[in-house]
This record gives structure tokens, sequence and C-alpha cells, in this order.
């Protein structure tokens, strides 16, 4: 018979690494935890715990004797600042995760995402108030912005890489750097983003440094769509909208003359597709530094970029991403991060065992997804685990005196 046991580590080690903190925090948020005090018990699985070598769980609740109780997590977390969780994470994926897919992504979605705040509660570090209008009124929001790259994976994807600011920073001054060094870009790549992030230097920079190409709207004020409305107007050559059937597309080409930047001689080429709306009456432009694509592509394109609203309402309603339950700053970003992770582990789970869940919420998969028992017992006795098999029980059974062969039955029983 093989007996499988291994020392438990709290007597002899009182801390645990950061990597594994992280891994128990996403795996609690996976489960729908919020509070710190739920990431030591987020892991129960005794093969699992095997593996990490740690004793992290205590099956009689005594969790001031488990080495990864609350205030141990808190200590742990409270030795980082919230830009090493955010380094962490985008690390972790284009390192270890990105390497491990089949093939390499090529598009990708930037896009932010407000986290909110208690507006009443000004003890927010670092947090701050915006102010935009909304549906013709002035609207104040509190509290923080996410900025992320989502790279598109078939008819899913995940988050590659993010950066955390305050609500009150505009979209293009929390991404700007990160799209300039992001080591995930490459040549030939396309990034879809919305009006939000509309600057003649980031589309030059995007297309001319790093040999990206764009897919973005433009805003109604601008000259561009002025003129390329204008021009779809008097050619009057529609075709049908791939996807909707009340409105009628018409490529224009070469526009870039007609949004200028700082220095015209370094201004990329744009086309533009330009959507008219029968329902309605209107307009509207998406532009390309992706001189070789006609109207049709232009809009496919563009329409990916829905795909990362319903990330952020699976991170935020189901995963509780705007539940905040400190005032930190860094303890803010390990929970942010922690949610992240815990997201990113279920897409990367519809991308490979679990694909008949593309597509559904996490949510969703923990309610319909009954687990299988395992065929395997955990008996704990001092400092010691044993882990055996059914089999390796019943052969176990016949060496043992009658005291130890009744506790083991009633042990079997409770089973």
């Amino acid at each position: 018979m093989h007996q499988k046991r291994f020392q438990e580590c709290r007597a002899q080690n009182l801390s645990i690494p950061i990597e594994k903190v992280m891994v128990l925090s996403a795996a609690s948020k996976m489960r729908g935890h919020v509070s710190v005090s739920k990431v030591p018990t987020a892991i129960c699985n005794h093969k699992l715990i095997q593996d990490l070598g740690y004793a992290l769980y205590d099956p009689k609740g005594n969790l001031k004797d488990v080495m990864a109780n609350e205030s141990g997590i808190r200590s742990i977390v409270g030795r980082y600042v919230q830009e090493d969780f955010f380094n962490f994470y985008n690390k972790t994926v284009q390192d270890y995760i990105i390497p491990l897919l089949l093939f390499s992504p090529v598009h990708f979605i930037v896009d932010c995402t407000k986290i909110h705040a208690n507006i009443e509660n000004k003890n927010y570090e670092g947090a701050k108030i915006a102010t935009e209008k909304k549906h013709g009124r002035n609207v104040t929001e509190f509290g923080y912005k996410l900025a992320t790259i989502y790279a598109v994976i078939g008819d899913t994807g995940i988050l590659v890489e993010c950066k955390f600011g305050p609500m009150n920073i505009s979209d293009i001054k929390l991404c700007r750097d990160m799209l300039r060094d992001t080591p995930i870009l490459k040549p030939g790549d396309t990034i879809t983003y919305d009006r939000g992030f509309n600057n003649r230097g980031l589309v030059n920079m995007l297309k001319n440094d790093r040999l990206v190409d764009v897919y973005t709207p433009a805003k109604k004020g601008m000259d561009i769509y002025k003129e390329a409305v204008s021009i779809a107007k008097m050619e009057n050559n529609w075709s049908k909208h791939p996807t909707r059937a009340q409105q009628k597309i018409a490529f224009v080409p070469n526009l870039g003359n007609m949004w200028q930047g700082t220095s015209t001689r370094y201004d990329a080429q744009l086309n533009a597709c330009v959507v008219w709306d029968q329902s309605n009456g209107e307009y509207y432009v998406f532009l390309t530094t992706n001189v070789s694509e006609k109207a049709k592509m232009i809009i496919r394109t563009y329409e990916t970029r829905m795909e990362i609203e319903a990330h952020y309402r699976q991170l935020k309603i189901f995963m509780y991403l705007e539940k905040l339950q400190s005032q930190k700053l860094n303890v803010i970003g390990y929970h942010i991060v922690s949610t992240l992770l815990g997201y990113l582990f279920f897409q990367l789970y519809t991308l490979t065992d679990g694909q008949e869940w593309l597509g559904r919420s996490l949510a969703c998969v923990a309610r319909e997804d009954i687990p299988k028992p395992l065929p395997y017992i955990v008996i704990y006795s001092g400092n010691v685990f044993g882990v055996f098999s059914i089999g390796e029980l019943i052969d176990l059974s016949p060496h043992l005196e009658e005291v130890a062969r009744e506790g083991l039955k009633r042990i079997l029983d409770a089973v």
C-alpha cells in the first residue's frame, strides 16, 4: 500500500509567499467572497492543499491556529503598495499565461471602467470626484478608474494588462504610457478603442512607432467626421450594414489630412466607414489606420469593442469588483487584482476544459456545474495529514487494532 503524507507547516513556517496569497484570494473571489476573512478557507481541496505544501484549512474551525488566518493575510498585503499588485497581474499574464496559449493574440480592445466608492465617505485613499454629463445632466461620481487591454481570443478573451488611477483622470492620460510601453503589442496587431481615447498623437504613436493599427469612432464635432459624412452623402454609394438591418454603410478613403496633429508630417493615413442609421437619420464615422480594409471589415472589427463592456458587467455584478471593503489604497488594489485573477482563471477554464460554459457567467457555472466527489479521504491528526484513497483504506483496515477500525468505520459512515 502506498500511503501519502505531508508535514503540516503551521508550526515551522508562519508566513505565506505573496504568490500563494494571490492564488488563494483569486479562488475566494471565484467563490463569491469579498471579505479577507474568507481567504484562508477558499481552497479546501485536499489534493491542492497537499500540492501547495501548507495546512491552509482547519476542519475544526479553529482559524486562529491556522497559518493562513485573516490577520496574517492582512499583514502580508500590508507590505505592498497597490502598484505591486497590478504589476503582479500583468507579469503573470504576459510571462506565464500568454506563452501557454496555442497562438498569440493579434486583436486587442482598450477601455476604461469606473470603480465607484461611497461618495459619503471621503476616506478612500487616492479616490477622486469626477463630474460628467449623462442624459443631459451633470452627474458627480467618486472613486477610481481601471484601464485594461483585452486580448480577443476566439469567441472570448482575457485581460492582459491593467492600470489603475483616480476617477478624474482622463482615459488617454491613464493609458498612454501603458500603450506605449506594453510588451503585449506586436507589429501587425490591431487595437479598438472608443471616442474617449480620440487623440491624434496616440493614433500616430501606435501606427508609426509600434506598427499597430487603430480602429476608433470620430466625434461629431471633428472635421474628419464632417468630411466623411459629406463625401458619403455626395457619392451615395451605400451598402447593407453587416449586422444591423436598419443601417447602411459607405467607404470613404484617404482622410488623414482632415485630422491633423502637432506635426502633420507624421500623421498616419486614415480610412473611414460611414454608418447611416435610417431609423433616426443619424450618421456615425469609424476610422482606421489599416488602409487595406474596406467599410464592412472596419465596422465588424470595431463592433468587437462591445465584448469588453460585457466583461466589465460580469466583474461588477457577479464578482463584486466595486464592493470595496477597505479605504486603504493597497488593500483596494489587492481586492481588484484578486478579482481580476479570479475572472482570468474562469476565462481560461472556458477556453480549455470548460468550453461548454463559453459565454456564461461564473455565477451560472457555480449554480449548474455540480462537482463530482473525489475518491479520497483526508484524515487529520496532530501535525499530520493522511490522504487516502478508498482502496488504501480497505487495505489498511485489517491491520488496524479494533479501536482504530471503529474510528475508521465512523469516518467512512460520515463520508
